[in-house]
């Protein structure tokens, strides 16, 4: 069965198995191999057009200097030449890695071809996966105020005070008192600074603090001024090493009122000291599934185990995956691309990737003053007239929209 045609499935190459720890001689299973071939063609298939700018390719890199296993020396992606990308910690014979490649254009299709190129000084080429990916855009969401309980005051062992205080908060007349109401301005929570170096005992400026015993958990309403989609919430928090409970990360974060297990930085759960918890909230299982918030207001509650918790920063992101200006929570039409303005007929619209554009009589573009992406809920024409046959067996063409088409829609 050695180098037979495999065609029409999919196997370890996509199974989302990277494996970076076991080199090919040692754990032969997860590795696809090929053994003094000529260049590779492989064949990727999707059921939608995708649009894709990097490439993650895993491999090993075993024994270069001996001509045993190694990295391809290069790789053609739809006809573009690109050398494989040397493992970042070193140079040869440092084992298996993910080479990340960058396509200098992205490659929008539902079929993406490649060929991987042996080192003519090695005898194999072993790969475990390759997948895909595209760079979303992440928008960052700015709230113009937030109100909570202000922080408290800590007692150390050697009876000195730290203050735990938002005292940058403006409005600042309570800034500086423990556990007051602070409400109507913002602060230190939402500055832009993320303290992910040092930790509440070394320095307490950065940190605002919650002692559960003497006061509260950390319960903080966030309001952005208009109505806003929130996919994902960063939260900086201290999770101190060796603190046997007197303080450590959340547990669980209550956010827009759905209870989401707080993301610790270590696989095995342990404290790792400062670092920036990243939630999404479409990944929340079960029937009570998490979605992106859509109000101009957020609360959010964090849950802990132990007597204190320390934040240094909050970040509110909108998530945009297929770039088209529309956030993914209220976007009607994933992966929209362009449509081929050049095609569509006189008096017609089409969406050019930047504005909704008619074309006039005389062949030009003229960008329409009344349609954008965001009011066709980010759906090119192509998806409107797509989704409207499937409802209404209207006609579906790259002619473009009509305005009533677009008015209907």
């Amino acid at each position: 069965m050695d180098y037979q045609f495999l065609s029409g499935g999919s196997g370890s190459l996509t199974d989302g198995y990277k494996e970076l720890t076991s080199n090919r001689r040692d754990n032969p299973y997860p590795y696809v191999g090929w053994f003094r071939t000529p260049p590779i063609k492989l064949s990727f298939f999707f059921d939608k057009t995708a649009t894709i700018d990097k490439v993650k390719i895993s491999v090993d890199d075993l024994d270069s200097n001996n001509g045993d296993y190694c990295r391809p020396q290069k790789v053609i992606v739809e006809g573009v030449d690109y050398i494989f990308p040397p493992n970042p910690a070193g140079t040869y014979n440092d084992g298996p890695y993910e080479g990340v490649i960058s396509l200098i254009t992205p490659v929008i299709d539902k079929k993406v071809n490649m060929w991987l190129y042996r080192n003519n000084r090695c005898s194999w080429m072993a790969v475990s996966e390759v997948e895909f990916t595209r760079k979303a855009d992440i928008i960052q969401l700015v709230p113009y105020r937030y109100d909570m309980v202000n922080g408290g005051v800590m007692e150390t062992r050697n009876g000195q005070e730290l203050s735990f205080w938002d005292d940058t908060y403006n409005p600042f007349y309570s800034s500086r008192k423990t556990y007051v109401l602070l409400s109507g301005g913002k602060g230190q929570l939402t500055d832009g600074y993320k303290e992910l170096g040092q930790s509440y005992r070394d320095m307490s400026g950065p940190y605002l603090g919650w002692r559960w015993a003497t006061c509260c958990q950390p319960d903080i309403t966030f309001f952005f001024g208009k109505v806003v989609v929130i996919d994902e919430v960063r939260i900086s928090v201290d999770d101190p090493i060796d603190q046997k409970g007197d303080a450590c990360r959340p547990v669980e974060a209550i956010i827009g009122g759905k209870k989401y297990p707080f993301p610790s930085e270590r696989n095995d759960g342990e404290a790792a000291g400062p670092y920036e918890a990243v939630i999404r909230l479409g990944d929340l299982k079960g029937d009570d599934g998490g979605s992106a918030v859509i109000e101009s207001q957020v609360r959010i509650t964090l849950v802990s185990n132990c007597d204190w918790i320390f934040v240094s920063e909050v970040e509110f992101h909108a998530i945009d995956i297929d770039r088209d200006g529309v956030p993914d929570g209220i976007d009607a039409c994933p992966e929209t691309t362009p449509d081929n303005t050049s095609n569509i007929d006189a008096n017609n619209f089409g969406w050019n990737g930047n504005d909704f554009v008619m074309k006039t009589g005389e062949g030009r573009d003229v960008t329409s003053p009344v349609y954008d992406i965001q009011l066709t809920k980010g759906c090119s024409c192509h998806q409107i007239l797509t989704k409207a046959t499937a409802d209404n067996n209207v006609r579906v063409s790259d002619v473009g929209c009509t305005k009533n088409e677009l008015n209907e829609w």
